[in-house]
């Protein structure tokens, strides 16, 4: 009897969840670089804002009890045109520490993540002062970092967001480099299974 009942504790103490978010952006920065290849003048844009919102899915394993490895999707729009928007793929890394408040569990817990993130919508923009010129914008690299407390099955998150948007022209001479970077504070439900 005791080979079985090992058996069964190890199997209870595997864990898998999946958590569903929708999150509102409190801060997007984008930064783009523009650099004369020919003279090395170069050029620095940036501005700020909080429009957009976020969906989001991650799925965790749980290798130990509170370590976990997984995956996550997301979708960064703005409402007003939800057809164009960010859609970042990441593999994750997720550390909880346990809490007990009047004997429920209550976790803070630590994400940490990398992949890629896609452009969803119109890639290509042409210049207002020469329509034959344009910007190609495609996805690139994509870090992610949140904390956040576990209420199960309720979630609050505070997430850092940062992507590397690789840009080709056909402008003569010019290379141009853009980042997008985000803290979206989101709420979430857990499934565990």
């Amino acid at each position: 009897t005791e080979p079985n009942s090992s058996k069964e504790t190890t199997n209870k103490t595997s864990e898998n969840e999946i958590v569903i978010s929708f999150g509102k952006n409190l801060s997007v920065s984008t930064e783009a670089k523009i650099k004369n290849i020919y003279s090395g003048e170069r050029i620095k844009n940036t501005s700020s804002n909080s429009d957009g919102w976020a969906l989001k899915t991650d799925y965790f394993h749980y290798l130990a009890k509170n370590t976990a490895i997984g995956c996550g999707i997301a979708y960064d729009f703005d409402f007003d045109d939800f057809s164009e928007g960010l859609l970042p793929v990441d593999f994750l890394f997720k550390q909880r520490f346990p809490l007990h408040v009047n004997k429920e569990n209550v976790f803070l817990f630590f994400v940490g993540g990398i992949g890629y993130a896609a452009l969803i919508g119109e890639t290509r923009e042409y210049l207002k002062e020469d329509p034959n010129y344009y910007l190609d914008f495609s996805g690139g690299i994509h870090l992610r970092l949140s904390f956040g407390v576990d209420f199960t099955p309720f979630i609050i998150e505070l997430l850092y967001s940062y992507n590397d948007i690789d840009v080709s022209t056909n402008i003569p001479n010019i290379s141009c480099e853009e980042y997008i970077s985000a803290f979206i504070l989101s709420v979430g439900y857990k499934f565990t299974l």
